[in-house]
């Protein structure tokens, strides 16, 4: 699973590292739909800001990835923003990943260039 423009937003961001033992998922979308729904969900742009988003090419450092119609739309530091977009700013210590992690799997993340994340 990648975090590029156009791939299923298929995404989990962690409080913390989530390889860390005590990390805990702030959120879990599916195809861009809230898999752990508080509320109805909207039909809206939504915008995820963590400290450090692993796209599995790269590690951002204070990325954004704005999820529209089910698909990523963009990833980057500064991306525009429609107007009525969602923000959820997890704060710079959270990780935005993609797919589903096992916080407690014993497997190295390793990135496509064969680098290990930060």
């Amino acid at each position: 699973a990648v975090i590029v423009p156009g791939a299923a937003a298929d995404l989990a961001g962690f409080d913390a590292d989530p390889l860390a033992l005590r990390a805990l998922p702030a959120f879990v979308l599916v195809a861009g739909r809230d898999a752990l729904p508080a509320q109805a969900p909207e039909n809206r742009p939504l915008a995820l800001s963590a400290g450090r988003v692993l796209t599995g090419k790269a590690v951002l450092a204070e990325g954004i990835v704005l999820v529209a119609n089910g698909k990523i739309a963009s990833v980057g530091t500064s991306p525009a923003l429609p107007a009525g977009t969602r923000l959820l700013d997890f704060g710079p210590h959270a990780v935005l990943a993609p797919g589903f992690i096992d916080a407690f799997g014993f497997a190295p993340a390793v990135l496509s260039d064969g680098g290990v994340p930060a």
